[in-house]
């Protein structure tokens, strides 16, 4: 089931090497407790939370924040096997295990 937050921006910029999508965006990956929920849609910003996971613990986390005219592609993606997509899935799943 899909959530949506309008949640405040996140202060400060993004790194240089990442630049979050503007304007909304569904979280598309695992869940991640106290972050984001498998398919939360975004449209007053991403939560700091999952902003500093994204940046700092699992840089998979931001393939998976993906503008929401993109969903349907990027979660087909996901499940292809053999796919950057479904690699960086795996590797948020492996996270949000604490494997990560």
């Amino acid at each position: 089931m899909s959530k949506t937050q309008n949640s405040a921006p996140a202060a400060g910029p993004a790194p240089a090497e990442w630049n979050p999508p503007a304007g909304a965006v569904t979280y598309i990956g695992p869940e991640i407790p106290g972050a984001a929920a498998h398919m939360t849609t975004f449209t007053g910003g991403i939560p700091e939370p999952l902003l500093e996971l994204a940046r700092e613990r699992c840089k998979a986390l931001r393939a998976l924040i993906v503008p929401t005219d993109s969903i349907a592609a990027k979660t087909a993606a996901c499940r292809q096997p053999g796919t950057a997509e479904h690699t960086l899935y795996e590797k948020a799943e492996k996270f949000a295990a604490g494997e990560g």
